[in-house]
């Protein structure tokens, strides 16, 4: 592949995750990034950055970054972050193909974030369940309800943890109630029986994945667990993880910001030899830009014990103040006896 034969650019998106870069060419079925070529906006503003540090490489694709950073929290603003179906689900002369697509970006996102922002040889497997039985006034049938304890739980996770960091997926068991799994950055110290305080609502299974074919493993049980309800996601947020997680770099080659960084990276890959592999839906080239990703962390108990007691709803007593409560005295005591 000569990635400087400009035909093959017009219509590529590279793919860049923190271990290597996948390139795909837009018109084919099983690409597993949402773009369109209808898109084909050319920012002047673009121009005006490259030309004022075009000497400085590096300072020019950190401000080019930063701006596309800055366009897709804009958007991700006016939408509120979340899908808005179009149509009630399961109409639409097009519901299957595009369910069919919008599985295959969700896989895609789910691997591509559990790469990027966990350690192959020291993260964990977490699984939530409910139990109907110990808590009949709630239905954990409700996708509602599930998510709301969830969320909660997240919470208590991150008051114990420093830079707690997960990435959720969710489904239906046998007996209908949702059930939670979870890929998360803690150390394989930690103990089962904690997580279960935690919780507090069922059984929980955590495993721990100290090497790469294990966590190959559960990153695709991830991906293949929710497949059989997907329908009933729709309009749901399919996939959970916390905020600040770094997803791959997609680069459009018809976008003069993108394309500036896509011509230094094919640069780096020809002067440093990179291997470039062909597959079934594109190239892999074994090289990223190191520059872009944060790195990897775990969590970080804080200092202090577990007390479930905490998280109960409790009567707060109404204090009064020192002043106002003299006052008052001082009035009751002026008042006429009768």
């Amino acid at each position: 592949m000569n990635l400087n034969e400009k035909d093959n650019h017009d219509s590529m998106i590279f793919s860049i995750g923190r271990n290597g870069a996948s390139v795909y060419n837009n018109f084919q079925d099983d690409m597993p990034c949402d773009y369109d070529l209808k898109d084909e906006k050319c920012f002047d503003e673009c121009y005006g950055m490259i030309e004022s540090i075009k000497d400085d490489d590096k300072a020019c694709i950190e401000k080019l970054l930063n701006h596309k950073a800055e366009k897709k929290a804009a958007r991700k603003k006016q939408n509120n972050g979340y899908i808005i179906p179009q149509k009630p689900s399961g109409t639409g002369d097009y519901y299957e193909y595009n369910q069919n697509r919008r599985y295959i970006r969700i896989r895609a996102q789910i691997r591509n974030l559990c790469r990027n922002n966990f350690c192959e040889n020291n993260s964990m497997h977490i699984t939530l369940t409910f139990d109907a039985k110990r808590f009949p006034q709630k239905d954990f049938t409700n996708l509602k309800t599930a998510k709301a304890e969830f969320s909660k739980f997240i919470k208590r996770m991150n008051d114990h943890y420093d830079n707690f960091r997960h990435v959720t997926v969710y489904a239906r068991q046998e007996n209908r109630n949702w059930h939670f799994h979870m890929l998360c950055n803690l150390d394989v110290n930690t103990q089962q029986k904690f997580i279960e305080e935690i919780w507090g609502l069922g059984i929980v299974d955590t495993a721990h994945k100290g090497d790469k074919l294990a966590f190959k493993r559960i990153v695709k049980y991830m991906c293949d667990n929710m497949e059989d309800d997907f329908n009933e996601l729709t309009g749901e947020r399919a996939v959970l993880y916390s905020r600040g997680l770094q997803d791959n770099l997609k680069l459009k080659y018809w976008d003069k910001e993108d394309s500036f960084i896509i011509q230094k990276f094919i640069q780096c890959v020809e002067s440093e030899n990179a291997g470039v592999n062909k597959t079934e839906s594109g190239y892999y080239i074994k090289l990223s830009i190191d520059d872009y990703w944060n790195p990897i962390v775990m969590a970080t108990p804080k200092k202090k014990k577990f007390k479930h007691q905490r998280y109960q709803t409790t009567k707060r007593k109404v204090v009064m103040p020192m002043e106002q409560s003299n006052r008052t005295k001082a009035a009751y005591k002026a008042m006429p006896i009768k």
